[in-house]
């Protein structure tokens, strides 16, 4: 397990952060995916790092899997939630907001 940083960036800018723990690299690459997805109407790109190494790389092209595993989807919802509820721009993202609605609804009924 490792402690990773993820940037959320507009232009020049960075208008969010986000750290958390992953088993690993592509572990916390599909999280940065699904929550970079639930705010791209703010934000341009993300920047995922580990230390001083950086994760990801520039233009990186995620596949969105199909399915994701129990333990991502809840780190991603944890992610989504902190992001939503931080003093961060990307908090102010619309997209973020629908994603984390669904996710409280959904909580609701189970």
């Amino acid at each position: 397990m490792g402690g990773y940083r993820l940037y959320f960036r507009r232009l020049d800018a960075i208008i969010g952060r986000h750290d958390f723990v992953a088993e690993d690299d592509i572990f916390a690459l599909a999280v940065a995916a699904q929550v970079w997805r639930a705010c791209s109407d703010l934000a341009d790109a993300f920047e995922l790092w580990t230390g001083e190494r950086r994760v990801d790389s520039p233009g990186l092209k995620l596949p969105m899997p199909a399915t994701m595993a129990e333990v991502t989807q809840k780190c991603v919802r944890q992610a989504e939630e902190a992001l939503f509820e931080s003093h961060w721009a990307i908090g102010r993202s619309h997209r973020l907001r629908n994603y984390v609605a669904q996710a409280r609804v959904m909580a609701g009924r189970s």
